[in-house]
């Protein structure tokens, strides 16, 4: 049962009041990033927990996800909620937020190293195509890893199901196809979790032949460009 396990992670008793401060700070300034950081916090955690992690790695990754955008406020609020590109030089100036938000926490609290760790790596991808290291599977830690597939949930979620019907049962296509991005527990965690929330995941979903799925997605699409 994961929901005791949360009350007591969500206790104020808990959490040191400066983070409280900030993350209040979060809500008024960037409010959808707020709701994207407390979304993730909870699917980060609940993936934790599905993949038997322990309580000191939960709790890790708990405070990864409450920490791991902070430093988005110490940069240009035009520039966070831009929707164009970014011109190279506005690139770098978004990917320093890692190292601004464990610079934040360091201040905050004397947390775990892997805290500091998976802030730095939650933009990390397994197959090399992250930043800001390019780091490859056998060199992440979980904790990362989980709070970065959350993120990319979300931004699914949020933006393009929005007021579209779908749940997030309808996101592993999408996880599937990107099946290298992630950690294959993570994958395993998430397509566990929605089998227990009793989600219609529908046709698109077998999992006969799951690893079949990107080809014939990408054999659809080129039908459909025909």
């Amino acid at each position: 049962n994961f929901a005791p396990l949360l009350e007591h992670l969500c206790s104020t008793k808990q959490i040191p009041r400066l983070l409280l401060q900030k993350l209040t700070i979060l809500k008024l300034q960037l409010a959808d990033i707020f709701l994207q950081t407390l979304f993730s916090t909870w699917l980060g955690c609940i993936l934790a927990k599905q993949m038997a992690l322990g309580t000191e790695q939960i709790r890790n990754t708990f405070y990864v996800g409450l920490l791991h955008d902070l430093g988005l406020l110490h940069i240009d609020p035009k520039l966070v909620s831009k929707q164009e590109d970014y011109s190279e030089q506005e690139w770098q100036i978004v990917k320093r937020h890692m190292m601004i938000s464990v610079a934040i926490a360091k201040l905050i609290h004397p947390f775990d190293q892997e805290v500091y760790l998976g802030i730095k790596e939650h933009h990390e991808r397994c197959d090399g195509t992250g930043y800001p290291k390019e780091l490859h599977d056998e060199q992440l830690s979980f904790s990362g890893q989980l709070i970065g597939l959350a993120d990319i949930i979300c931004h699914i979620r949020t933006r393009q199901y929005h007021n579209s019907g779908k749940s997030m049962a309808h996101i592993m296509p999408y996880i599937q196809i990107n099946l290298h991005s992630f950690k294959f527990e993570s994958y395993q965690a998430m397509y566990a979790v929605v089998q227990k929330s009793q989600l219609e995941i529908g046709d698109l979903l077998n999992r006969k032949d799951f690893m079949a799925l990107p080809k014939r997605l990408i054999l659809q699409r080129v039908r459909i460009t025909q």
